[in-house]
């Protein structure tokens, strides 16, 4: 079979509500998000005389080429050149360096005519999901992500529910340009610090998710999905408040995250680390309003951006040689 002339891969940004537990026996983190359609990186794999990659991100792609190939037994990296049309925002709690890694692992699959990847071998070849799952299953399936938290012989938790999230809602993501979130050894250093989440506060999380979240979001009721989402977050949060000094990630954030409120938008939180506030309304109607809104208070001084959730997950797609056509 002829090698494909270009492969393109499009991955969905991931948006982080919480972990569940840290620290304790038994399952470790686990948590809940949902994947967004923008920001969406965009790699492109076209044939060439010998490996090569694009400037953006080169050093990661370079790490993550060679895992693929120790994984798979190739020798040698495929003659090809492998680009970053567009990329997701690095260190701003949108899940950048795992929907990289996931992309870059889907896409040299793909270019090499092997079968698609099973959860457990994306996580291994791309050597994320360590702590949260939600990012890798949410590349492989979108939409919104229940994960259970890794048990001591598992490489990626496992996937609970995933739920598509209704067509007409959307995301507004507000974004302090100034501020980045932990991330590599920043982020390690953190977990060390942070004490464990008691055990009634991991089954608090836990039954907000699946007696309230889970209830609410199959209803499509935009608002009360909201309301869960935002206690959901900052019972979360606050079992950071050694690291950030409260359920956010800085006063910056709780204001921001107040003000939303204020504003009759009940469904408010923190991606991940921030600096990223992610607000959870029931159409672009009210998506534009709160826009106005927002900018009207803060003017320039935030990145504000609308999106719609994203329930395809990364797509891969191929461009084979005579024929022109993607697939």
């Amino acid at each position: 079979m002829d090698a494909p002339q270009e492969i393109h891969v499009r991955a969905p940004a991931r948006l982080h509500f919480g972990l569940f537990s840290f620290g304790n026996r038994g399952r470790q983190f686990g948590g809940v998000g949902a994947m967004v359609a923008e920001p969406a990186l965009h790699m492109a794999i076209r044939a060439a005389t010998q490996f090569q990659l694009g400037v953006s991100a080169e050093a990661e792609l370079a790490a993550a080429v060679r895992r693929c190939c120790r994984a798979w037994g190739v020798p040698y990296p495929p003659p090809c050149r492998i680009d970053v049309v567009r990329a997701v925002p690095r260190h701003i709690g949108l899940g950048s360096g795992t929907q990289l890694a996931c992309a870059l692992a889907a896409g040299l699959k793909r270019w090499l005519g092997r079968p698609t990847l099973s959860p457990r071998e994306l996580a291994v070849v791309t050597g994320r999901g360590r702590r949260s799952a939600v990012g890798t299953h949410g590349f492989l399936a979108g939409g919104f992500i229940v994960e259970a938290g890794r048990g001591p012989r598992e490489r990626l938790a496992p996937l609970q529910r995933r739920i598509d999230i209704p067509a007409p809602w959307r995301f507004v993501l507000v974004t302090s340009p100034a501020r980045q979130g932990l991330s590599g050894s920043d982020e390690q250093e953190a977990f060390a610090r942070v004490p464990p989440v008691p055990e009634p506060v991991r089954e608090q999380l836990v039954a907000e998710v699946h007696e309230r979240m889970v209830p609410a979001l199959l209803a499509a009721d935009c608002h009360g999905f909201g309301e869960s989402v935002y206690r959901y977050g900052r019972l979360a949060g606050n079992c950071f408040a050694a690291i950030q000094g409260g359920p956010y990630n800085g006063p910056h954030i709780e204001q921001l995250v107040e003000r939303v409120r204020s504003l009759g938008v009940t469904g408010v939180g923190q991606s991940s680390w921030g600096p990223t506030v992610f607000c959870i309304v029931a159409s672009p109607a009210d998506a534009e309003r709160l826009c106005e809104q927002l900018r009207a208070r803060a003017g320039s001084t935030l990145d504000i951006r609308v999106t719609a959730a994203d329930n395809r997950g990364g797509e891969v797609t191929s461009i084979e040689p005579h024929d022109g056509e993607a697939t």
